[in-house]
């Protein structure tokens, strides 16, 4: 199950920089691509997962997929394209609020610290044995 989900990811990511790449018309504009959709909503999910003690993996993937799908819209959209220039700042900010809201309708984490760093270490030998 794991590794079809980090295959399915893989060919997407793959997927996602082609299109980027054909899209560009340098390595400017592709980097400037690549880091208002990607980055944007992994910074968010990284940072409201490390120092807010509410957040939830369920905000985590609102805010990857928020600050995707923002960062595409305004892409794709000529007049927010002008507007903004670049979808950095749109995508930072519906990431976040994705990634808060959510977090606020589902429900709190129940495990504790121990149990948490336990459960990642067993996760970590899973992908031991794959690799």
């Amino acid at each position: 199950m794991i590794e079809r989900f980090l295959l399915i990811a893989l060919i997407g990511t793959i997927g996602l920089a082609l299109a980027f790449i054909i899209g560009s018309a340098n390595i400017i504009d592709y980097i400037t691509n690549m880091s208002s959709t990607i980055m944007t909503g992994l910074l968010v999910a990284a940072l409201l997962g490390k120092y807010w003690p509410r957040a939830t993996w369920q905000g985590g993937i609102a805010a990857l997929i928020g600050g995707s799908g923002t960062s595409i819209s305004v892409m794709l959209n000529n007049e927010l394209s002008e507007f903004w220039g670049n979808p950095v700042i749109p995508s930072l900010i519906v990431s976040l609020l994705a990634g808060v809201i959510i977090s606020y309708l589902t429900p709190k984490k129940t495990i504790s610290r121990e149990e948490a760093l336990k459960k990642l270490e067993e996760e970590r030998t899973v992908f031991k044995d794959v690799m």
